[in-house]
């Protein structure tokens, strides 16, 4: 049986860090709100963008998502990087590292992808008004084009903190082990392919670890970071494994957590 994906298990050159790395053609990726966990799914994918979670907590449906999910033609989207809730109260939404995929004819299976920061969908639609962008995913940037420092500033604007005590440091928030998730791309000037990675960490890591993966190991031309910590997850077919679904890292009950959103491989046979 043919599959469009696969899996890999790869160590980082930079860091003893591994990672689990779905790859695939950019044109099988899309994003989908779930509003379940991805281990009740029979989908192919990793979990997507932050969440604000349900009052009672993670093993409840959230209450809304805080990263663009939007497809050309949906019917169930969110054009925002950030919540509802967030803008309703007064707040304007967030510039944050965003990936649109885009129909090329130059490309492989005619789709390619680019990265811009933006607050909505139509950020991205009204800097691209002649092109032909099918899907939009947000997550927060890594920005495999800046400087590390640069890199830190970003972060920093996109409001990406952890919460130290009484004081949100963003500082922290980079260099804190956890398990992260993201996803990158690579175009090729020869094959005309871009080829897709959806990456989560086996184990914990920190943000800068993430970034010099996609950067290093992967040399990809730019990716961002979706959830981490328990909301890490991915589903793949293994083709020695006839249609048996495998889902990681195996947590125990942390497995059923809700997550909001998720990035999908699409036509798996």
């Amino acid at each position: 049986m043919a599959f469009n994906h696969s899996v890999e298990l790869i160590e980082s050159t930079s860091s003893n860090k591994e990672f689990y790395v779905l790859t695939t053609n950019i044109s099988y990726v899309r994003p989908k709100i779930i509003n379940k966990p991805l281990s009740d799914t029979s989908y192919i994918g990793i979990n997507g963008a932050t969440f604000r979670p349900n009052e009672n907590g993670y093993f409840y449906p959230p209450e809304d998502g805080c990263g663009i999910s939007w497809n050309k033609n949906g019917t169930d989207n969110h054009i925002l990087n950030y919540s509802k809730k967030y803008v309703f109260e007064g707040n304007t939404p967030l510039n944050r590292g965003t990936i649109y995929i885009y129909q090329d004819d130059r490309g492989a299976l005619k789709q390619r992808a680019g990265c811009m920061r933006t607050m909505t969908v139509d950020g991205i639609l009204n800097r691209f008004p002649d092109m032909d962008i099918v899907a939009i995913i947000g997550g927060g940037s890594l920005s495999l084009d800046k400087t590390e420092s640069q890199w830190e500033d970003i972060v920093h604007e996109e409001d990406f903190y952890a919460t130290i005590g009484p004081i949100q440091n963003t500082t922290a928030f980079i260099n804190f082990p956890i398990e992260r998730t993201g996803l990158g791309y690579k175009y090729s000037n020869i094959t005309g392919i871009t080829t897709a990675y959806l990456v989560i960490s086996n184990g914990n890591a920190t943000l800068k670890e993430l970034r010099n993966f996609f950067k290093d190991d992967l040399e990809c031309d730019n990716a961002i970071h979706l959830d981490g910590s328990d909301c890490s997850g991915m589903q793949y077919k293994d083709a020695n494994n006839n249609d048996a679904i495998t889902y990681i890292p195996d947590r125990g009950n942390e497995s059923e957590r809700y997550i909001w959103n998720m990035i999908q491989v699409i036509n798996v046979n």
